[in-house]
């Protein structure tokens, strides 16, 4: 089975088109999937319209959690029932017609905006600049994700072992909760590998460029000071 999580938070314009797509797809796929909707904090119709898929399709279910994408995800990759678990933006920026090649291949797959194979589309170049400063940054705090060259794509598939055993130790609630997921999967000793894919820009997206930039940047010194400065911490059973 193949489980897919949707952190939805105020998303009653984009989940629609989104659960659209993703029964297109499913139905298409050979492996059973299930889509997972995870609200959290939603203060407008994202609940009532992903309940209102989920009566419809069996393959859909609708979670709640606190505010948070680091929360939701946690919250999804702990629930789903598949060998395969993988989270994507409700914006669907990376296409599912991409995702067959990313599953099963390895424990970690990330999917990367840079390098060769990988496009992007409708980008601002302020966009693209802030976050390539964002990357160097988090790797000069976390050597560990030396050598990835993008660690913010909202696409990440893993296995439903590594997911468990990585999701159950995170401690991120925000946005910066796959920049510790890799790091615990490296420290973990998962194999993670990186696939370039083609991603178009939503201009609906929630993230707010520099606030959002600076509070994962405090983020990112947090899960420094949780596991790497206190590596007894990465051990732990959560």
């Amino acid at each position: 089975m193949i489980s897919v999580i949707l952190p939805a938070r105020n998303e009653e314009q984009r989940l629609p088109h989104c659960l659209d797509i993703l029964q297109t797809w499913a139905a298409d796929v050979i492996s059973p999937v299930e889509i997972l909707v995870v609200c959290n904090g939603c203060t407008d119709n994202t609940e009532k319209i992903a309940n209102a898929y989920a009566k419809r399709n069996k393959r859909i279910r609708v979670l709640l959690s606190e505010p948070g994408k680091g929360v939701a995800v946690r919250t999804g990759m702990l629930a789903a029932l598949g060998y395969h678990r993988l989270f994507s933006d409700v914006d669907l920026s990376v296409s599912p017609d991409q995702w067959g090649p990313m599953i099963g291949k390895t424990d970690v797959m990330i999917a990367s905006r840079e390098g060769r194979g990988s496009h992007r589309q409708d980008e601002t170049w302020l966009r693209h600049l802030s976050g390539r400063a964002f990357n160097l940054a988090t790797v000069m705090l976390l050597p560990e994700l030396r050598g990835f060259q993008d660690t913010q794509c909202g696409l990440k598939v893993f296995s439903g072992l590594a997911a468990v055993d990585i999701f159950r130790r995170c401690t991120q609630r925000g946005w910066a909760f796959d920049i510790e997921a890799l790091y615990l999967a490296q420290r973990l000793g998962y194999s993670v590998q990186e696939t370039p894919v083609i991603w178009i820009n939503d201009n609906r997206s929630h993230v707010r460029l520099w606030p959002d930039a600076w509070n994962m940047l405090r983020d990112v010194w947090q899960i420094r000071k949780h596991h790497v400065l206190n590596r007894d911490q990465t051990a732990t059973t959560a």
